[in-house]
């Protein structure tokens, strides 16, 4: 008999169109922001090998630059082919709950599905090159895959054990992920009674077939091989394979400078409905002794607490935690019942009240924190009231009026009152969310103050590279050829001067002759710069200066995305006979420039 066909459903149609945005959001100007210090790093190898350097060390993340010099090779080197793995592999997450849904259920598996592809912490970790969200994807799967172990075929295992060789070369992330597991395994089986846990997985088979920790392994080491050295084109490769575990080591050794507060205050800045529901979820679970919550909480809880820990962290390492806390949060909002009639009028009016008194008091929090930073400080009312206390007296007004329509309700019906509340409170959060969303992924990159990234964030790189083409155009008739010495010598200055044919490290080229072009740091002069050169600084880097935030300051963040930042500049020193003017060029206030020179006072760069 031929096995049945599986017919497409509203259920397949409603996960495609999820992960449809969750990966539009994932893709959507990926390549707009030039690349940081920490994904110009995982990117340099994948492009050392696409120009066709012999020895090139791959680095820790060697599947990450594998994958990304066949991208390379194909499509040519940008800012978002760099970032396209991460992306993609990122928008397989909203599939991970259909897989196990027959377990969570269908409505928790959709709201988790909804969850993962849309939660700003997710979106940010998958817009980073590099291999922390590929390590997260590929991790989760392979245990999704294992889920169903006593029913699963040799294909299941093979698959999974496929996953977990990607994961094991996508860098230290995977290590991260993988203490935390543990640690939440061994806490679980501790306080479990015995036999809640099933003990049977990796026995072999009565019924004759193979073990499946055998079928694991081989098809595990086969990627490490095939994957690690793109089926052996690139011994160096297998030398890479622990490099992984060795960076996870060394993080230990070497701070990143991410305090433990900052991830505190991306969990509480963006993941206000998954903590809201999932902490909700947990305490449900805990008190009815419920092994899935107790579980996504343990796991999400060590997660958090091992990067809280661990000395080489990234805020986006939270990404660990993100995905056992959307499993809870689902299953909470899953449980709450259908109503109809009068009950669900009156709950949806009170959601409604909560919410408009709710935006009442957000825009006058907005309005009382511009008003603390001294941006207005114009009296509301034409008498001695000023607009300080009248934004104080609303805000307290809102809150007793929301506490009152509640009080209300409730001595109605308890039950309708809790309904609407919980109502209110999502429609608020999802807001919330969206924010998030719009932040990490839809906003100018230049304008961008948040948590997720790496720091420090990139500058005007593009505006340097533009610079120097038109230069290059002028001087020596190619956009790329400029000979180029490199005094400011970091991943991203690496990256972006990565098409440029004559770049060398320090200000001596082997020659007497002097490099048509310098960059160097502000701290980096030369008495040669100054004699013999004309020089443009460009903001090369930005810090977001979250140690200087105070209560106030952190409030003005989380409502409008504002923090002050400490820009490193980059100076480009040009030898000063390329330009007809000579020393006259740039001069402050020189009326007349060659209309063929290049664009070398352009928006965005100041005079130096």
């Amino acid at each position: 008999m031929s096995a049945p066909r599986r017919n497409l459903t509203v259920e397949h149609l409603l996960y495609g169109l999820i992960a449809a945005l969750g990966l539009g959001v994932r893709l959507f100007r990926l390549g707009a922001s030039p690349l940081s210090d920490f994904e110009a790093a995982a990117a340099l190898p994948a492009w050392q090998l696409s120009a066709g350097q012999t020895f090139v060390d791959l680095g820790p993340q060697p599947g990450y630059a594998v994958l990304t010099w066949l991208l390379f090779f194909l499509f040519g080197s940008s800012n978002f082919i760099a970032r396209f793995w991460p992306a993609l592999v990122g928008g397989i997450l909203p599939f991970l709950p259909y897989l196990f849904r027959k377990r969570l259920g269908s409505i928790p598996a959709l709201l988790m599905a909804v969850g993962l592809a849309l939660d700003p912490g997710l979106i940010a970790a998958a817009r980073i090159a590099g291999g922390p969200m590929m390590a997260l994807a590929f991790a989760a799967l392979t245990l999704v895959l294992l889920m169903d172990s006593q029913k699963g075929g040799s294909l299941q295992f093979s698959l999974a054990g496929i996953c977990l060789g990607l994961a094991l070369l996508s860098g230290p992330s995977l290590w991260i992920g993988a203490a935390g597991f543990v640690l939440a395994a061994i806490t679980l089986r501790a306080i479990m009674p015995p036999g809640r846990l099933d003990p049977e997985w990796g026995r072999a088979r009565a019924d004759g077939q193979p073990d499946p920790r055998r079928i694991l392994l081989i098809s595990g080491g086969i990627t490490l091989l095939l994957a690690g050295t793109f089926f052996l084109r690139f011994p160096q490769g297998i030398g890479a394979l622990g490099g992984g575990l060795v960076g996870f080591l060394l993080g230990w050794a070497q701070p990143s400078g991410v305090p433990p507060g900052r991830l505190i205050a991306a969990l509480l800045g963006y993941q206000g409905l998954v903590l809201v529901f999932a902490s909700l979820s947990a305490w449900r679970g805990w008190r009815r002794g419920q092994t899935v919550e107790k579980a996504a909480a343990l796991a999400a809880l060590s997660a958090v607490l091992l990067v809280m820990v661990y000395p080489g962290r990234q805020v986006a390492d939270l990404a660990w935690a993100l995905v056992p806390l959307w499993l809870l949060a689902a299953r909470e909002i899953g449980r709450q019942e259908a109503v109809a009639g009068l009950d669900r009028v009156v709950s949806a009016g009170l959601a409604a009240v909560l919410l408009t008194l709710s935006a009442s008091a957000w825009m006058n929090l907005a309005r009382l924190s511009s008003l603390v930073a001294g941006v207005n400080t114009t009296p509301l009312f034409i008498w001695t009231v000023d607009q300080y206390t009248v934004n104080l007296l609303v805000i307290l007004g809102a809150i007793i009026l929301m506490g009152l329509s509640y009080t209300t309700i409730r001595m109605w019906d308890p039950a309708v009152a809790r309904r609407g509340l919980v109502w209110g409170l999502s429609v608020m959060l999802v807001f919330g969310m969206l924010s998030g969303v719009w932040g990490v992924s839809l906003r100018d990159p230049v304008e961008q103050r948040e948590l997720w990234f790496p720091e420090p964030l990139a500058g005007q790189a593009d505006l340097l590279e533009k610079t120097l083409h038109e230069l290059g155009e002028w001087t020596a008739g190619h956009d790329r050829g400029l000979e180029i010495a490199l005094v400011y010598d970091q991943p991203s200055m690496r990256w972006a001067l990565r098409d440029f044919a004559a770049v060398h490290s320090g200000l001596s080229s082997g020659g007497e002759t002097l490099p048509a072009v310098v960059l160097a740091g502000e701290g980096e002069q030369d008495l040669r710069l100054a004699s013999a050169y004309r020089g443009q600084d460009f903001v090369w880097s930005v810090r977001p200066a979250w140690e200087l935030l105070g209560l106030d300051g952190w409030l003005r963040w989380w409502i409008f995305r504002q923090a002050p930042a400490q820009q490193d500049q980059v100076i480009l020193w040009a030898q000063a006979d390329m330009f007809l003017a000579g020393e006259e060029v740039f001069e402050i206030g020189e009326p007349e420039i060659d209309a063929e020179q290049p664009a070398f006072l352009d928006d965005g760069a100041s005079e130096n």
